[in-house]
């Protein structure tokens, strides 16, 4: 391990995580395209995993009250079917079909709410949520749990369900990262029983450490300027990014 791919993580790691500690999602989305152009997914993505996995046990520990116990648990059913297929999906469909699929969904998805958000049209503001919609959500949970299995990245397909479910924004952060603790702490259990947990992973992820903490800060500082409409806007602009970044 050189020591320029350490320090390269690391920016990846400070700049991505930003996004994760202030909406709950999008670190490993952002950090995935960019990390796996100078390390090997089989060491990228157990690495980011671990990253995400710490920064969801900090905001876990701080805001402990604010999560949504019936939601995290319908989260997590749905999420807990499609875990391990996405585990054998990685191991057995190419790397960039699955990235290009999540890619173009991510932007579909992110472009309808963004034009929702600037026309001030809300097609959810009524409340009401058909038979038929709830059905399309928890397929998006069970995809959510594929993606999760495949690259520790399920987050756009979560976050559908959540944007949906969850509207206060401090419920709606801390619940996801409730699930990124289980998710992710199921996730290295599973890179250490196979032998991904290297002493290079484990090095990137201590090099790192410094810039956790400086994710989680900044983070704090930006949070208290955004009001919901914001809030809202900047979960589908990293969607949206998350989604072009798939295609490098």
């Amino acid at each position: 391990m050189e020591i320029g791919e350490n320090t390269a993580f690391m920016l990846v790691v400070a700049i991505s995580f930003v996004i994760e500690g202030l909406v709950g999602f999008g670190g490993n989305l952002l950090a995935l395209p960019l990390a796996s152009s100078f390390l090997t997914m089989k060491t990228a993505v157990p690495a980011l995993t671990i990253v995400s996995l710490i920064i969801a046990i900090v905001r876990v520990i701080q805001n402990r009250q604010f999560i949504s116990k019936p939601d995290y648990l319908k989260i997590m059913a749905g999420m807990l079917i499609g875990l391990p297929i996405g585990m054998l999906l990685l191991g057995f469909l190419p790397e960039k079909v699955l990235k290009m699929f999540l890619g173009v969904f991510m932007i579909l998805i992110s472009a309808k709410e963004l034009y929702f958000i600037v026309t001030k049209k809300n097609v959810s503001s009524d409340g009401a949520i058909s038979g038929l919609k709830k059905g399309l959500l928890l397929i998006a949970l069970f995809l959510g749990g594929v993606l999760q299995g495949a690259f520790a990245a399920g987050g756009p397909f979560v976050v559908i369900y959540a944007t949906q479910m969850i509207k206060e924004k401090k419920f709606f952060s801390t619940t996801l990262f409730s699930v990124w603790l289980t998710t992710n702490s199921l996730l290295t259990i599973k890179d250490f029983c196979v032998g991904n947990l290297t002493s290079e992973v484990i090095w990137l992820v201590l090099f790192s450490l410094p810039a956790i903490a400086l994710a989680l800060f900044v983070s704090d500082v930006i949070s208290k300027r955004l009001n919901g409409e914001r809030f809202s806007a900047v979960v589908y602009c990293i969607l949206l990014l998350a989604g072009v970044l798939m295609f490098r």
